[in-house]
């Protein structure tokens, strides 16, 4: 049991670490000294590596909490009955169950959780943004009764985005590098303001053509010849069409320079996958080398330079 100075003197230094509210936890040491002045006025708190059970800590203030790099059952005792925003990227989570004690919970982040089970999500009735990225999933059915606003399933290679036509309340939507061919689910979605699908097998937009509220469409990468059916909308702010697949281009020429790429590419993810900036990096790193192998302009040691010189330029604005 600590003494009163014991305690005065970890406020004090949890105090001096939490800046504009949020606190940054960097070990399983400073989560049992934060169980000891648990009451303090924090806004959003994140979690670093921390492969252990949490302490029982009971807190009214959290909203945000940010957990990256450890086992899932950190936060079985995490009791934050306010929490509005979960991130969860990079860990093992599979089930969902244990987000149901967070009843007030809008903003759930699953990126890079590989097999999520999504069977309970449609109860968390209050969820109106989700982000699901590279979780390997292909059936998303469970999602379609949630009133989503956002929703991110980019990654998800071999993804059957049919069950979306249910989830009319999507304003942003992101399905790139998902592997899609049709888009017709999309023609119920009225109210998307923001629709990204880059590096897909997209070959036909009539679809979109209803959709009058978009204002920012991402069609890099894809196979689209005829753009009029959107192409003349005055409202759009952002508009990428860029690096369209010549259907001329010999497929197994192609694939075998997109092979070049994907083996580097999943040898740097596992190498920083515990490293939040750097996954995206390396996702821009993909997208930067792609675009140039679309254009017919790159060999195999040109890839590689530009892979490295890339990576090198990336990692060094993160450690920034």
């Amino acid at each position: 049991m600590l003494q009163n100075d014991q305690i005065q003197k970890l406020k004090q230094k949890f105090k001096s670490k939490t800046k504009n509210g949020h606190l940054n936890i960097k070990n399983y040491q400073e989560l049992i000294e934060f169980e000891a002045v648990q009451e303090m006025n924090v806004k959003s708190i994140s979690i670093n590596q921390c492969n252990q059970i949490s302490p029982i800590i009971i807190n009214k203030t959290v909203k945000e909490l940010n957990i990256s790099g450890c086992e899932p059952q950190i936060i079985d005792n995490l009791q934050f009955e306010n929490l509005e925003v979960l991130h969860l990227h990079f860990n093992k989570v599979k089930d969902i169950q244990q987000f149901l004690k967070f009843p007030k919970l809008k903003k759930l982040n699953l990126t890079l959780n590989e097999g999520v089970n999504l069977s309970q999500i449609a109860q968390l009735n209050n969820i109106t943004i989700l982000e699901l990225g590279q979780c390997k999933l292909k059936d998303i059915s469970d999602i379609k009764t949630l009133l989503l606003e956002e929703l991110h399933l980019s990654g998800n290679q071999g993804l059957d985005i049919t069950p979306l036509q249910y989830v009319k309340s999507l304003r942003k939507l992101n399905i790139g590098y998902c592997g899609v061919q049709s888009i017709a689910a999309l023609c119920t979605l009225t109210c998307l303001e923001e629709l990204i699908m880059y590096d897909n097998i997209i070959t036909h937009i009539w679809p979109l053509e209803h959709l009058n509220q978009l204002k920012v469409v991402d069609l890099q990468l894809n196979r689209i010849k005829d753009f009029s059916q959107i192409s003349r909308r005055p409202n759009f702010s952002q508009f990428n069409i860029s690096n369209q697949l010549d259907y001329t281009v010999d497929e197994t020429k192609l694939s075998n320079k997109i092979q070049c790429v994907d083996r580097p590419i999943t040898l740097l993810r596992k190498m920083y996958e515990s490293d939040n900036r750097l996954m995206s990096v390396i996702l821009t790193i993909k997208l930067n080398i792609q675009q140039n192998i679309f254009k017919q302009r790159s060999n195999q040691l040109i890839i590689a330079q530009q892979a490295a010189s890339l990576f090198k330029f990336y990692a060094e604005e993160c450690q920034q």
